[in-house]
């Protein structure tokens, strides 16, 4: 099987590095080939059933069958219940596909974002990882995939 996954090798490592000590955060753009990103991107424009994720005082979700499964009734009362949190506290409602949770207990819905998961921990994308941030002891990663719908905060 051939791999789908390649880093861009264009990216300059060393200003990354040189950039993370004083933000703390960064975002690294055209992390992947050209390609990579392509297929990545059309995974998820196509093949995700998307869950849907909120805050009820921990962090919930809804796997696609389930939110699917709801009547008009239980999703409006679920959006009247987060939109009134909201107006006085903490909340967040969006659609999301938990690739940990996914590939974890073999749910084998999105098999490319499973194989991604498994780059992700890969030791090419670790040691950039490693070498951007400057932590040795970095082991692993996580993942979630997000699509913000209307209405979705």
């Amino acid at each position: 099987m051939d791999d789908p996954f390649h880093l861009n090798p264009a990216l300059d490592v060393d200003r990354l590095a040189a950039d993370y000590p004083t933000a703390r955060r960064i975002q690294i753009r055209d992390i992947f080939t050209p390609p990579t990103a392509e297929r990545i991107a059309q995974c998820l424009e196509q093949d995700v059933p998307w869950a849907f994720a909120w805050f009820d005082g921990e962090p919930k979700y809804h796997r696609a069958e389930q939110f699917a499964a709801l009547d008009d009734a239980a999703r409006a009362a679920l959006t009247r219940r987060l939109y009134e949190v909201a107006t006085t506290g903490f909340q967040y409602a969006y659609n999301t596909y938990p690739m940990l949770d996914a590939y974890l207990q073999k749910w084998q819905q999105v098999p490319l974002l499973d194989r991604l998961l498994e780059f992700i921990n890969s030791p090419p994308m670790l040691e950039l990882v490693r070498r951007v941030t400057g932590h040795d002891d970095i082991i692993k990663g996580d993942a979630q995939a997000t699509c913000y719908g209307p209405g979705q905060f």
